[in-house]
């Protein structure tokens, strides 16, 4: 450590070239507040330990003179020269003025105004000057106190004077090369204290950035919802009329051929009918939170509502739950009311769940016709299938919200199977 200094009583400035000081630049136009940025309960209990090993008083301000932490400072500065008004000018003159011109990394050693040594070095992020790193109120063992300057200047404040000189008794006496020490450790922990506030305010960044972004994708996504509904709603309207429409017409004609044409146009509106619910159901896909859902609980809610009865479920899977999207009950919806549709005779199902390695696969088989291999490659693509080619579909979305995937299976005559891999952290047993 290079120090260059003149007499005793006058300011040192010492360099400390030896410490490694990496500054990551990221220019914002608002003011870094440092009591914001760092973590003051942490680093009171770091200074504590600090004063316990070295007696030296140490604290952190702010640019304006606000203490942010201290520990160990002594009775001459805190019952007198902080208590009276005019000599608390000199404190505070002493804390802001010798600090203003220090880079990263320097660290300057004075006296302040009440004659007291001081060791400062800054607190620099971003190239702003924010704060500083004290250490002080104390003598150097080597130094010849004239006790007459402190006696006028318990005169000129007003202090009792007999207390006020045993107060300065109290003060401790460093060797130089102990405050040297005293100084290293003080140009790390600013460094230290520099680097991890620029990760703490990156990290502020990045979410007040990820809150405006989320804002406004949410008051983006409400509009657009908006709009859905309303041209849903207007398009269900149309429908109503135009299913009634065909009601009457089809009592109203006996011709096969007009009667076949208008059959059409029914299956038409039906199949409308259902994509128009099918963009409602993938409208609310991960618009809720996903959350445990058990398997069991949503199989048997299901299988009641299609009147399906022979449906198995294996204890396992009745206490397995899922994380997964609040829809998890339409996958298991679509797979029952396949089944009850296409199985080609009356069948019966059957849920169960094994392990693979760190993953679980849920399986659903059922023993009816089953899928050829040519209809499984298009499976789950949107539009394929007998009916309106979105159920499939809309289940493998609604798994993959949580990373669930799902594939067929089956051989073809002897019944489907769909199986769905669950990964580690998105399954557990009730």
């Amino acid at each position: 450590m290079a120090v260059s200094k003149g007499s005793k009583n006058e300011t040192l400035t010492i360099g400390t070239g030896s410490v490694p000081v990496q500054e990551k630049v990221i220019r914002i136009d608002a003011p870094i507040v440092l009591r914001d940025i760092i973590e003051l309960d942490r680093l009171q209990k770091i200074m504590d330990d600090f004063f316990e090993l070295t007696k030296m008083g140490i604290s952190i301000m702010d640019m304006k003179g606000d203490l942010l932490v201290q520990a160990g400072w002594h009775s001459i500065c805190t019952q007198f020269h902080r208590k009276n008004p005019e000599s608390l000018k000199n404190c505070i003159y002493s804390e802001i003025h010798p600090t203003r011109s220090l880079k990263v990394g320097e660290t300057v050693g004075y006296k302040c105004k009440n004659h007291m040594w001081h060791v400062v070095t800054p607190i620099i992020i971003e190239g702003q000057h924010i704060g500083n790193v004290f250490l002080g109120q104390f003598f150097y063992d080597d130094e010849n106190l004239d006790i007459n300057v402190f006696a006028e200047q318990a005169d000129k404040f007003g202090f009792m004077k007999e207390e006020y000189l045993e107060a300065l008794e109290s003060v401790p006496r460093f060797s130089r090369a102990r405050v040297e020490a005293c100084i290293r450790f003080c140009v790390n922990l600013t460094t230290l204290i520099s680097m991890l506030s620029l990760s703490k305010l990156n990290l502020l960044r990045e979410n007040a950035e990820r809150k405006r972004i989320e804002d406004a994708y949410r008051r983006t996504n409400e509009k657009l919802n908006l709009l859905s509904n309303i041209t849903r709603h207007d398009i269900n309207n149309q429908l109503v009329v135009l299913r009634g429409n065909l009601e009457l017409a089809m009592n109203q004609i006996d011709d096969p051929g007009v009667r076949s044409r208008l059959m059409k146009i029914e299956k038409a509106t039906d199949n409308i009918w259902a994509q128009i619910r099918f963009t409602k159901d993938y409208q609310e896909l991960g618009s809720t939170a996903s959350r445990w859902q058990r398997v069991g609980d949503l199989v048997a809610e299901h299988a009641r509502a299609l009147d399906i009865k022979g449906i198995s479920v294996c204890e396992r899977a009745l206490r397995l739950e899922l994380f997964a999207d609040p829809m998890l009950g339409k996958v298991f919806y679509n797979l029952l009311e396949n089944s009850a549709k296409y199985g080609g005779k009356a069948v019966s199902a059957r849920l169960c769940c094994n392990d693979a390695e760190e993953d679980l696969v849920l399986i659903y088989e059922d023993d009816g016709n089953g899928i050829s291999a040519t209809d499984r490659e298009h499976l789950f693509k949107r539009g394929f299938g007998k009916g309106t080619g979105l159920g499939l579909f809309l289940s493998k979305e609604i798994l993959g919200i949580t990373g669930i995937s799902i594939q067929e299976t089956g051989e073809y005559g002897k019944g489907a199977r769909f199986e769905m891999r669950v990964p580690k952290g998105m399954y557990r047993f009730a």
